[in-house]
């Protein structure tokens, strides 16, 4: 479409005068953040500069910044601790609250490296220096003291709300305009293909006139006719204050006594508390202790790369539990296939002199029923919340053109509910999850021979009471 072209071609320009790299997130926000920190003063003209087509982007780094905030506003115990949570992740409260915690602070730091180089392209003094204030804050927890008036960035629930309000609005009116933008493309393709249809011609050329009154005005009202300056003076305090309450809850702070032992507090992400005990070294950056938690432990499905396989061998299991006298020979030579050189293992250990034991017994196939219906309970959640947390990880990678930016940047107003990797099978130790997905195929495998031994009773009672009929 005429618009899409519109939009490769300024992300060329953009690419080719260096401004699309200000806006590409890298690998290394915090690194970035200290190259960016001595740059040359912008143009006189930079001022007035509209955002203009980057706007989507904007509004997409909005989004996920909102999201931020809102997952380290609800983040609670209760709210990670579940049933299998507590089975085969941890159970100690502290782990697990210190696991959101890094994921949260990740998120932000990707976010970051974005925000950090937009602020280059503003005109005041202060957001300019954003980077070096922003790096600061991440290395010791603490507002930079040669600049006391930064404090202000460090904003109350409060205003953090009011802000996030306005945010919103802002994304909401961004997202509309690319609609409308779309529209209105779509409209002038109608004209120049229908031209010599009157009827036709004339109804697009009212839509037109009526799409373009439209795009004008949420230009106006949108993130596409702000400046830098104004974007980033709504942004940069907005993260600043999350990277300050992470800090916090971390521990993390220039003014704390000596290190002591590790203790984690959410509540002061959300309510900021004076100081406390540290729970890390001065030396190690908000970032860099996420980044450091985040990496799962060699006894974890994560480290052994498995969590996403056991999760789809979870609902495999789950969905052949429901009928397993459907289950057919294809099917449970799939299921085997799927099923890894250590569950084979345990599997075949497990079955060893059951497998040869008749299936008839309809009470203990109720209890195997059961059995397998309280597993499944506390352990498909984590499944699910595996499949759907990668699901959004891979939107996320996919999402880097200006329509993608605007479809993303309406995901917040949806509210739709998050996942945590803390609440997936990434953190779940391997021989717990294993032992109980061997129950579930022994359960499994229990259920369908009785399935199969009451099919052929069935069919063996029908066939016998034929021949009688034919008999008598």
């Amino acid at each position: 479409m005429a618009l899409e072209s519109l939009l490769v071609k300024v992300r060329t320009v953009l690419t080719r005068t260096g401004l699309d790299s200000l806006l590409r997130p890298s690998k290394d926000a915090v690194a970035d953040s200290r190259r960016l920190t001595n740059v040359p003063p912008p143009p006189p003209s930079s001022s007035s500069t509209k955002i203009g087509v980057l706007s989507f982007e904007v509004a997409s780094l909005m989004s996920k910044l909102l999201h931020i905030w809102r997952s380290l506003s609800s983040l609670t115990l209760s709210s990670i601790a579940t049933d299998g949570v507590l089975r085969i992740v941890s159970s100690d409260p502290d782990l697990l609250l210190s696991l959101s915690l890094a994921e949260i602070s990740d998120s932000l730091r990707l976010s970051s490296s974005s925000l950090l180089r937009l602020s280059l392209l503003c005109s005041h003094p202060t957001l300019r220096r954003f980077p070096s204030l922003f790096s600061h804050l991440e290395r010791s927890g603490s507002p930079d003291p040669n600049h006391h008036h930064h404090h202000r960035w460090i904003l109350s629930s409060k205003e953090m709300d009011v802000k996030s309000k306005r945010m919103d609005r802002f994304v909401s009116s961004t997202a509309s305009l690319y609609k409308k933008m779309e529209e209105l493309s779509e409209a002038e393709h109608v004209i120049r293909r229908f031209s010599h249809q009157i009827e036709t011609l004339n109804d697009a050329q009212r839509r037109v006139l009526y799409l373009k009154q439209e795009v004008k005005y949420l230009k106006e009202t949108s993130l596409w006719g702000k400046s830098f300056d104004s974007a980033v003076s709504l942004l940069a305090p907005f993260a600043f204050t999350l990277l300050f309450r992470i800090g916090r809850a971390f521990r993390l702070s220039d003014e704390d006594p000596p290190p002591a032992p590790p203790r984690i507090s959410v509540s002061s992400a959300v309510h900021p508390s004076p100081p406390q005990s540290p729970a890390i070294e001065k030396r190690r950056g908000v970032f860099e202790l996420g980044s450091a938690i985040l990496s799962p432990p060699p006894s974890t499905l994560g480290f052994a790369g498995l969590g996403l396989h056991y999760a789809n061998l979870i609902v495999v299991i789950e969905r052949m539990v429901r009928s397993p006298r459907l289950i057919g020979s294809d099917a449970r030579d799939d299921l085997y296939g799927m099923l890894t050189g250590s569950l084979r293992a345990a599997l075949r250990e497990r079955l060893r002199g059951v497998a040869t034991v008749g299936a008839g017994d309809a009470g203990l196939a109720e209890e195997w029923r059961s059995a397998v219906a309280r597993i499944l309970d506390w352990l498909s959640p984590l499944a699910h919340a595996m499949i759907r947390w990668q699901a959004d990880r891979s939107f996320d990678r996919r999402r880097s053109s200006a329509a993608d930016a605007a479809a993303g940047a309406e995901a917040p107003a949806k509210e739709r509910e998050h996942v945590m990797l803390v609440q997936t099978l990434h953190y779940a130790n391997t021989e717990k999850a294993e032992a109980a997905i061997v129950e579930l195929l022994v359960g499994l495998n229990y259920l369908w021979r009785f399935e199969m031994e009451m099919s052929a009773k069935g069919l063996s009672a029908s066939s016998d009471g034929h021949d009688r009929l034919i008999h008598h």
